[in-house]
């Protein structure tokens, strides 16, 4: 049913095109007609997909579009049209069913992508890099000779497979110059594994000069000791663009305000907050502790740094005290320091919109229940409503939002992307049981319920996943990784025996709550009673606290 057609089409300014409907088309059900066009103009080096509203007339103009979304690189460049589809409106699952379209053919742009790879890595690295990083191919010859050759010379063919594999962005951000500038530096200053690893996380390191590298490095050594400043770095690369004076007047801004231990505890925590303006600061800390009075405010600012960068607190907090009361703000910042970073307008225009919808007690207790709904946008909450009746009924999804309040400040296409995939992985039936009873699963995205679902397979099995899954359905909001570290703990701890590690999360499905930490501490020898030295008899209550309503 998902048939293309070609259409010839000359592009000469990439801004704007006119493409026209070739009536042979056969339309796609879901998304509306599916057409394939090539374009072969110089700068045609990005798979393009548009979301567009187009004509079905023959021979009339189908689609105007403005604007281009690159996602790889390829010589030959198809785009994906759907007719009748507004702009928007296709939701990221169908928009997966694009990858039906045949890839584009391999092309000279490509081999001689692959002969600058054998150049720089040789044939046999060339053959690695490809198989972990098949879009490495696909990039410009001239970026590889360049940029890519460059960095095997500074950290060996290796590791810059793995960082370039990791971060494509990584070649585009820096030119072979710049990188045996800057790259050296970061060597130096953080050893091979770390500067890898933090060029990784954040390719535009590479773009920095060494001596403002080393400067501001050097400022944060001096706060936090060698060690911790590596590992602030790894956390927060972006710390290594702060001017070295603005952190240090920043760190005495903090000393001033919190006392000199503090004030390194609020740095280690959130190293950023080195590069906020030293006026910020000054203005922020008193107006916390207005609020929460002066031990409070304290830890508020330790634990939440980031708050102290913030220039929207002083008109933050009458416009929580104009839409709560005095009192019902002090609770609800109390329970939600981040409140603070909102700009007025959006607390304002929330609160307009949850009563609205809800009258103004019910909207003061949601807000009360979860005080997060005051950071969404107006029209996210006005729009979830009529999503929620239409997946639900009216009466179960008042009583969803009544338990649930989070449900508002989420977004339609995450709603209905929620209850189509639970309705895929579960069954129609069981999939309305879930949500009716756990409410909070419309929170979850899509993908990570299809993730966790295959994952759970991957580590359980059929049978014991259901079983799992119909008394722990939250287990379907945690990602792969953290799913797969929290098995692998456990079955560490029965000794690698698969019939004991899935009978253990089958019995005690609320294991995968627990942090990895708190499994380890759980399961380890000293924790176990002494006719059980692998630490798994019985079934204890996990090492955290769970909220029982899950």
């Amino acid at each position: 049913m998902f048939m293309s057609a070609r259409l010839s089409s000359r592009i000469s300014d990439m801004s704007t095109a006119t493409f026209y409907y070739s009536p042979s088309i056969d339309p796609c059900p879901t998304l509306g007609t599916c057409i394939t066009i090539e374009t072969r103009t110089p700068c045609a080096k990005t798979i393009t997909w548009m979301h567009v509203k187009t004509s079905k007339v023959p021979g009339k103009p189908t689609c105007r579009f403005n604007s281009f979304a690159s996602l790889q690189h390829r010589k030959r460049h198809r785009l994906c049209i759907y007719a009748g589809t507004a702009p928007g409106s296709i939701t990221s699952s169908k928009a997966n069913l694009t990858q039906k379209v045949e890839q584009a053919e391999a092309t000279t742009f490509i081999e001689s992508t692959r002969e600058a790879a054998i150049n720089v890595l040789g044939e046999k690295g060339a053959e690695m890099a490809a198989a972990q990083c098949p879009d490495l191919l696909h990039m410009e010859a001239s970026v590889i000779n360049d940029v890519l050759s460059t960095l095997v010379q500074v950290i060996g063919a290796d590791r810059a497979v793995q960082a370039a594999g990791a971060n494509l962005q990584l070649l585009h951000a820096t030119s072979g110059k710049r990188l045996l500038d800057s790259m050296p530096t970061l060597v130096e200053m953080l050893g091979v594994e770390d500067a890898v690893a933090t060029v990784v996380r954040n390719p535009t390191v590479l773009r920095l000069s060494s001596v403002g590298m080393l400067a501001a490095f050097d400022v944060l050594q001096s706060v936090l000791g060698h060690a911790e400043a590596v590992a602030a770095v790894g956390r927060n690369p972006k710390v290594l663009a702060a001017r070295a004076e603005t952190m240090k007047e920043a760190m005495k801004a903090l000393v001033e305000v919190l006392g000199r231990e503090q004030a390194v505890a609020a740095v280690r925590r959130s190293p950023g907050i080195l590069n906020a303006r030293l006026e910020t600061i000054n203005q922020a800390m008193p107006a916390l502790v207005d609020i929460f009075g002066v031990k409070r405010a304290m830890e508020v600012a330790v634990s939440n740094p980031n708050l102290l960068s913030s220039r929207t607190i002083q008109a933050a907090v009458p416009a929580l005290v104009e839409v709560l009361g005095k009192e019902g703000a002090r609770v609800a910042l109390q329970r939600n320091a981040q409140l603070l970073r909102v700009h007025a307008d959006t607390i304002h225009a929330a609160m307009a919109a949850l009563v609205d919808l809800m009258g103004r007690e019910a909207a003061a207790q949601a807000v009360h229940t979860n005080s997060a709904l005051l950071m969404a946008r107006s029209d996210t909450i006005l729009e979830a409503m009529p999503v929620l009746v239409e997946l639900l009924g009216a009466e179960a999804a008042a009583e969803a939002v009544q338990r649930t309040p989070g449900l508002l400040g989420s977004r339609a296409v995450t709603l209905k992307g929620a209850i189509v995939a639970l309705q895929e992985v579960m069954g129609p039936r069981e999939a309305l049981r879930v949500v009716s009873k756990y409410p909070y699963m419309l929170k979850t995205k899509a993908v990570t319920i299809t993730g966790a679902w295959q994952k759970l397979r991957e580590l359980l099995g059929v049978e014991d996943r259901e079983v799992l899954c119909k008394k722990f359905p939250y287990v379907l909001r945690y990602g792969t990784v953290a799913l797969q570290a929290k098995y692998d703990t456990v079955h560490a701890a029965h000794g690698y025996d698969v019939l004991k590690t899935n009978k253990r999360f089958v019995d005690t499905p609320y294991l995968f709550r627990c942090s990895v930490s708190s499994l380890e501490k759980r399961f380890s020898p000293s924790k176990a009673p002494p006719d059980d030295p692998e630490g798994s008899a019985g079934h204890r209550q996990p090492a955290v606290q769970i909220n029982k309503r899950y």
